[in-house]
């Protein structure tokens, strides 16, 4: 069978990134729910725009990353899922800063250009 070819990961440390992989996708999915609402309320065309922006690389990176944690049982697919984890993290991050900047931007009575 094409499995028994291609499984080059046998121990559980082999496939603790599914786990990892997992709990990013949970708390990216739950980071994503949150900012459309957020989005939806926000008043500043300029800055809901650039927000979009964020928020699609964010759901771009997290499907991607659900496919390939789904099919990953070769050392590459082991190795490719790591990457798209610390990927997507640092598009959360960008989300999550994005959001942070224009709160505290408009808090303090900025306008965003």
């Amino acid at each position: 069978t094409e499995y028994g070819k291609t499984m080059d990961l046998k121990t559980a440390t082999d496939t603790d990134f599914i786990g990892g992989a997992n709990r990013t996708l949970v708390d990216c999915r739950r980071v994503l729910k949150y900012t459309y609402a957020y989005a939806f309320t926000n008043d500043d065309d300029n800055h809901k725009d650039l927000l979009m922006v964020h928020i699609e690389r964010l759901e771009r990176f997290v499907e991607e990353l659900s496919l390939e944690s789904e099919g990953a049982i070769t050392q590459e697919g082991r190795e490719k899922v790591v990457n798209l984890i610390n990927i997507v993290e640092k598009s959360k991050e960008a989300v999550e800063g994005f959001i942070a900047f224009g709160a505290t931007f408009t808090a303090r009575g900025g306008k965003m250009m």
